[in-house]
This record gives C-alpha cells, sequence and structure tokens, in this order.
C-alpha cells in the first residue's frame, strides 16, 4: 500500500465524519424549531386571556374617562353659559368666569351705549344683586376688614373695577397671604351646598333668580332642603372670621456704620413678606449690610439690629 492510497483514505473519513455532524446538527437545529414553536403556542394560549382581560379593562376605562368628559364638559357649558348671561346683564368685561362666585360679581363696563330702557333694567339687576350680596355677607357675618378685601378683589360695590391680591395688600396694608386666604375661603363658602348664598338664593323664587341670571344655583348646589343640617349651620373657615391686623409699622434699621465687632457678628433682617426675622452671620471687618434677601422668598430684608457672636 502507498502512501497516497493511505491519504486518500483519510481524507474519505474526514468528509464522511463532517457529513455526520452536519447531519446531526440539522437535527438538532430541527428539534429546537419544533420546541420553539410549541413554547410559542403555549405562551400564546397563556397570554391570551390577560390579554383579552386588559382589552376589557382598557374599553372600560375608555368608556369611564369618556362619561367624566361629557360630565365636565356639560358642567362647563352651564358654568360658561350662566357667565355669558350675567356678563350680558351688567354689562361687564368679556372675561372666563371659573369659579361660582365670579357669577355673581357686579362689575360693570359704563363704555357701552345703552338706551334709557336697558340702562334701568341694568341697575335694577345691578341694585338687586347688591342686595342679595348684602344678604350673603350679613348671613356669614363677615367683618368690615373681609368685606372690604371681597369687594376690592370682585368689583363690588362701591368699587366698579378688580383689583388684584398684591393691590389689596397695599391699600389695606395686609399681607398679601392673608388677602389670599380670605378670597379662597369666601370662593369656598359661595359653591359650598348649604352655604349662605345657597340659603339666600333659596329664598329667591324660580322667576326672580332667572331675572338675576342665576338660574343655574337650584341645579349646581341642589336642592337646599335636601342638604343634611349639619352642613347648613357649618362654622365659616377662620380666614373670614379672624381679624385681619394691619402690618405694623416697623422702625427704620439704627445706622450700622459705625459698629464694629473684632469676632464677628450677627445682623438680624425682618421680613415684611412672611413678617418673621432671621439671622445672618458676617466675619469681622465686613460691612454690615443694610438688607439681605428672605430664604423663604427672597423678598429684601431690612437690617433690624446687630448681635455679637
Amino acid at each position: 500500500m502507498n502512501l497516497g492510497t493511505v491519504f486518500l483514505g483519510i481524507i474519505a473519513v474526514a468528509m464522511l465524519t463532517t457529513a455526520v455532524a452536519q447531519l446531526f446538527v440539522l437535527i438538532s437545529a430541527g428539534r429546537i424549531a419544533r420546541r420553539l414553536d410549541r413554547l410559542v403556542d403555549q405562551v400564546e394560549r397563556d397570554l391570551s386571556p390577560l390579554i383579552a382581560s386588559l382589552n376589557a379593562i382598557g374599553q372600560d376605562a375608555a368608556r369611564a374617562a369618556s362619561l367624566a368628559t361629557a360630565q365636565v364638559e356639560r358642567v362647563d357649558r352651564l358654568f360658561g353659559e350662566a357667565a355669558q348671561r350675567l356678563d350680558a346683564t351688567l354689562g361687564g368685561p368679556d372675561e372666563s368666569a371659573t369659579a361660582l362666585v365670579d357669577m355673581v360679581v357686579l362689575t360693570v363696563d359704563g363704555s357701552r351705549d345703552h338706551d334709557v330702557q336697558e340702562i334701568v333694567a341694568e341697575k335694577s339687576t345691578r341694585d338687586a344683586l347688591s342686595s342679595l350680596l348684602r344678604q350673603v355677607f350679613d348671613r356669614m357675618r363677615l367683618p368690615a376688614v373681609q368685606r372690604d378685601v371681597i369687594a376690592r378683589r370682585y368689583g363690588l360695590p362701591p368699587y366698579l373695577a378688580e383689583e388684584s391680591a398684591r393691590d389689596i395688600s397695599r391699600s389695606l396694608d395686609l399681607h398679601r397671604e392673608k388677602v389670599g386666604r380670605v378670597v379662597e375661603a369666601f370662593q369656598q363658602e359661595m359653591a359650598r351646598p348649604g352655604g349662605p348664598f345657597h340659603a339666600v338664593c333659596t329664598q329667591l323664587g324660580d322667576e326672580d333668580l332667572a331675572g338675576l341670571s342665576l338660574g343655574w344655583v337650584p341645579r349646581t348646589l341642589g336642592d337646599w332642603h335636601a342638604v343634611p343640617n349639619a352642613a347648613k349651620v357649618a362654622t365659616l373657615p377662620d380666614a373670614l372670621v379672624d381679624p385681619l391686623v394691619p402690618r405694623q409699622k416697623k422702625a427704620p434699621p439704627p445706622p450700622f456704620a459705625s459698629l464694629r465687632l473684632s469676632s464677628g457678628y450677627l445682623v438680624q433682617f425682618l421680613c415684611d413678606y412672611h413678617d418673621w426675622t432671621f439671622n445672618g452671620s458676617y466675619r469681622a471687618g465686613v460691612p454690615q449690610p443694610a438688607q439681605r434677601a428672605c430664604p423663604r422668598c427672597g423678598h429684601p430684608s431690612a437690617a433690624i439690629r446687630v448681635l455679637r457672636k
């Protein structure tokens, strides 16, 4: 046997081995593919109920959302129509009323042209609404300062133009946060079933309410007689009954130019917006500042005294 024949035999054996290995790989790949198919079918069978449940939940949620949207749009249309009717009656500025109290404010725009009958009807409506709101104030037993704040904020008589909380704070020398709390508490009381506004409107007939463009009150706040007695006698928020004390005038800060402390010093500052004091630490030799930003609101706060460390 020569060497060439041996090499040919080795090559033949190698090719046979390679063919057998490839055949084994193909058989294994087929088995794996069948297992993957079975696994995919099983997963689909297991997930089908879950997917169906999720679809049902999604449909229910979409149905609930559509119903809620329809209710919100219905309420929005109701409020919008009432605001438009009131605005047309009073001749006020064309604004969107987002709160119930905005539907009964007495803002009047005197720049429009009216004939005599329209002017008389407008004045009669304005006087009637003014009387109604005075009854609401009396029923709430609002102090004079709270009445003034609300009248200024919504342009009620004797004020014919709305004022911002900042302007009211400056005019009455009150903290702006207190003014905001009074306005917010008043809005909540006006929108509360069984509240003073609801009680006063209940004393009027349907025709009187319609004539004042307040026909939405029974539909929005409900039947007065169906309101629990506890809601009818509920106490007013503290913001509407607590005394509003004007801000105290603080003495001007003392001159600090002549003060020199060797070991460092503390300066006490007063924030007139929050009505609170805070301290600032400074090294010796640093000039004493006349004011510093409040760490709460950033409002410039005047220095009132120097404290030694």
